[in-house]
């Protein structure tokens, strides 16, 4: 019988906010799936737990097969990314979309997600809004679409690297 994959959210910033539920399904898991795994291993420390673990991160989506294939012997996996939820805006997807064509059980282990959180915080209307995750990397595709969203009136959401904030704030000034 295959086993499931657990897309487990995890806390942003402060492993005090652990819910008991993350706890308890990276304890039940057979391995992790782990888009950093010194950043997991420190929440695996801090829940003193001991799991295997694989890398599962943008260029290693290769490993994906790998991981259906254990979860097809039985095995139950927890994906989970450095803070917050999962597969959005992330690699994960990927392998979320994997399972599904295989049929393979997937469950949500609900928690943090920046996107909201952010959004909570900002003081911005809330009851309408865009998440647009990553902007382009190269300048022009990234100016394009900061164009085509020139007109947008409901609170967009963008996230952005921190090496890179910079750049993109002076687009959207720019734009």
């Amino acid at each position: 019988m295959a086993g499931t994959l657990y897309i487990v959210a995890t806390p942003i910033g402060n492993l005090d906010d652990m819910p008991p539920r993350v706890a308890a399904t990276f304890g039940a898991a057979d391995f992790i799936a782990a888009e950093d795994t010194r950043v997991t291993m420190k929440l695996l420390n801090f829940l003193g737990l001991k799991k295997p673990m694989v890398s599962y991160y943008e260029h290693a989506l290769q490993k994906g097969e790998g991981i259906l294939r254990r979860i097809e012997a039985g095995e139950n996996c927890a994906l989970c990314s450095d803070a917050g939820m999962p597969c959005i805006s992330d690699p994960g997807e990927d392998l979320v979309r994997l399972c599904a064509e295989n049929g393979i059980d997937t469950k949500v282990i609900p928690g943090p997600s920046a996107a909201v959180s952010a959004l909570a915080l900002s003081g911005l209307d809330t009851g309408k809004f865009v998440f647009e995750g990553f902007l382009q990397p190269q300048a022009n595709a990234r100016r394009e679409r900061l164009e085509e969203l020139k007109l947008e009136r409901r609170t967009i959401i963008f996230y952005e690297a921190p090496h890179k904030l910079l750049r993109t704030l002076c687009d959207l000034r720019d734009t």
